[in-house]
């Protein structure tokens, strides 16, 4: 079995692959030139803040926030492996966004929006500190069953709780494109342009796969905790079965789909 350390790069290097393309018309869709500030709210330990500061260059910055100093820190460590030396961290939530107004040309937020404690304030915060007509880019995912990578491990997990439990938030609250351009509209953003785009987990095998949800996704992690041996030894044993409808002899394949959205702050 492979060590946490290598597990950790093998799972963030499956998250990457599967994210390139959503990653790519994300950074697009922010317009990010050579020299922007960019923040990255939700940052977690993603590639994406790594590939924005790329595309911004060495007179730009991007800055990346998140409520996990742990994460944080993974990310910076990633990229001073990769020899990007303009990305800094601060651990903060989207709601509160400690800087001044107007502070940033983009900001870009990697599937957080649905997992924020409120939303529409942590939208309303982002637009505050972008400047007059400079733009956020997003991606959230579209509905459960075109992300059954993501959506069988959540309902295995909340099938062993009880009811009266309290429940995460749900990962699909913007699949509909109508409720994301809603939200982006009430929250005083205009010109917001909508895109699905696809991708592919791919991993060695559905053993791997429930190994990668149990280690890495948020939902399950924060369930896990309240199962005994027998429960937890139950739901990856029924994660597995689930999963093998992605298996073959040339390994482990569930597509997945992204909304990526854009916007521009009003003067």
């Amino acid at each position: 079995m492979a060590s946490g350390h290598a597990s950790e790069d093998l799972w963030q290097g499956a998250i990457e692959a599967a994210f390139r393309e959503s990653t790519e018309a994300m950074i697009d869709l922010a317009w990010l030139s050579p020299g922007y500030h960019v923040i990255d709210i939700g940052a977690g330990a993603g590639g994406q803040s790594i590939a924005a500061a790329r595309r911004v260059g060495p007179t730009g910055f991007v800055l990346a926030t998140d409520i996990s100093a742990e994460a944080l820190r993974v990310l910076l460590e990633s990229a001073h492996a990769c020899g990007v030396a303009n990305l800094r961290i601060r651990q903060m939530p989207a709601e509160d966004l400690d800087f001044a107004d107007q502070s940033f040309d983009a900001a870009i937020c990697r599937n957080g929006l649905m997992h924020f404690e409120d939303h529409r304030r942590a939208l309303l915060e982002i637009r505050r500190i972008l400047k007059p007509n400079r733009r956020i880019a997003l991606t959230v995912w579209t509905d459960a069953e075109e992300n059954q990578f993501i959506s069988l491990p959540i309902s295995a997990a909340l099938s062993f709780l009880d009811s009266s439990a309290p429940k995460p938030k749900d990962p699909f609250a913007f699949r509909s494109s109508t409720t994301l351009r809603k939200a982006l509209s009430d929250a005083g953003f205009y010109e917001i342009a909508l895109r699905r785009v696809g991708g592919q987990f791919v991993l060695a095998s559905a053993k791997d796969a429930v190994r990668f949800h149990v280690e890495r996704n948020m939902i399950v992690k924060q369930v896990l905790p309240a199962l005994d041996s027998h429960q937890h030894v139950q739901f990856c044993e029924t994660l597995e079965r689930a999963f093998t409808a992605f298996e073959s002899k040339g390994g482990f394949a569930a597509p997945c789909c992204q909304l990526v959205a854009a916007a521009a702050r009003c003067t």
